[in-house]
């Protein structure tokens, strides 16, 4: 017994090499957690990123509905009856426009060649309709409802007359934009599953 506890005794570097070897299996062992760690990092990363885009998506996909939805309530107030006024005109044109620039301005910087015609259309549409009020304007002297000599049955349906093939293209341009969304509401439905 004396000899072998004089062996471990005065050979140091045997043990000196066993440490090392500890060592060495510790180090390899943390190398080895490390790498796993960096890897399910990474996972972590990369699920992270698909839950983003996942939201991303399902944000684009719930406001492209509320759009088509507005967009709807708009058409809707497109309509009027051949009796309306100047005044009761002009307030629903700028009601609509407000509600429809508000739209063009969310995708006016869109890259679809077809969407940025139909908002072009569309502004111009709305420009014409303001430009025919202009016109039916009581308050201008040159206006036709001002003039006596025409009848008051045409004064009447006058105002409806002027804008109603204007109103007319709007509803049809807007109809063609909610066409446009529905599509890309869809491909993006598509794509995120």
């Amino acid at each position: 017994m004396l000899i072998l506890q004089s062996f471990w005794t005065y050979n140091t570097d045997i043990w000196a090499s066993l440490i090392s070897l500890l060592g060495i299996g510790l180090s390899a062992l943390g190398i080895y957690y490390s790498i796993k760690a960096f890897h399910e990092a990474e996972l972590a990363k990369k699920e992270a990123e698909l839950a983003k885009n996942a939201a991303y998506s399902a944000g684009v996909v719930v406001k492209t509905q509320e759009i088509l939805m507005e967009l709807q309530q708009i058409l809707h107030e497109c309509h009027f009856n051949e009796g309306i006024v100047y005044f009761e005109a002009n307030n629903k044109l700028n009601i609509i426009n407000s509600r429809v620039y508000t739209i063009l301005g969310i995708y006016e910087k869109d890259e679809d060649e077809q969407m940025k015609k139909v908002i072009e259309i569309i502004k111009t549409n709305s420009e014409a309709i303001k430009s025919a009020l202009e016109n039916a304007n009581p308050s201008a002297p040159a206006s036709i409802v001002n003039n006596k000599k025409i009848d008051e049955k045409i004064k009447i349906h006058y105002i409806y007359n002027i804008t109603a093939p204007h109103f007319t293209k709007l509803i049809n341009n807007l109809s063609t934009l909610k066409g446009i969304l529905n599509s890309k509401l869809i491909k993006n439905q598509t794509n995120g599953n």
